[in-house]
């Protein structure tokens, strides 16, 4: 069970890294405005999120079963399972580089929310110009020449 419980570790920090590139890849595209590039980045980062989920489940579910072998709660965290036996350094090293990757990717994420309100307020900001102009124009320059 130790052994699947590393091999679930070690997908999951497969794909928590693929989603740090797709998450870095979506900031370069909102830095170019490139709306293609961001909704096809949009679409990776939600199949990676639909894994990572599904590999989150089953880490949870031999965790528990590994706890409860340890004799310890079944919420104990990583460290508490490796102390009473039910992990190895391998689990404990790939809990680390995971705990390290979510680190980068809630900063990532912070700046690309910080470059989407950017983009919003420039947004709001044409049209707040151009609402004025637009509401009274002239019925002639809705016609096509």
């Amino acid at each position: 069970m130790k052994e699947a419980l590393a091999e679930v570790l070690t997908r999951e920090l497969e794909l928590l890294l693929r989603l740090r590139d797709a998450s870095l890849k979506e900031q370069e595209y909102l830095r170019q405005d490139n709306l293609e590039g961001i909704e096809e980045m949009v679409v990776v980062k939600e199949q990676l999120i639909k894994e990572i989920t599904a590999l989150e489940e089953e880490r949870q579910r031999l965790h528990r079963e590994l706890a409860a072998a340890a004799g310890i709660s079944p919420e104990a965290g990583l460290g508490e399972l490796l102390e009473a036996g039910g992990g190895s350094p391998e689990m404990a090293a790939l809990g680390e580089k995971m705990r390290f990757v979510l680190a980068e990717l809630q900063e990532i994420n912070a700046t690309n929310s910080l470059l989407i309100g950017q983009s919003l307020a420039y947004a709001r900001k044409i049209l707040g110009l151009l609402t004025p102009y637009l509401e009274e124009r002239p019925p002639v320059l809705d016609k096509s020449v």
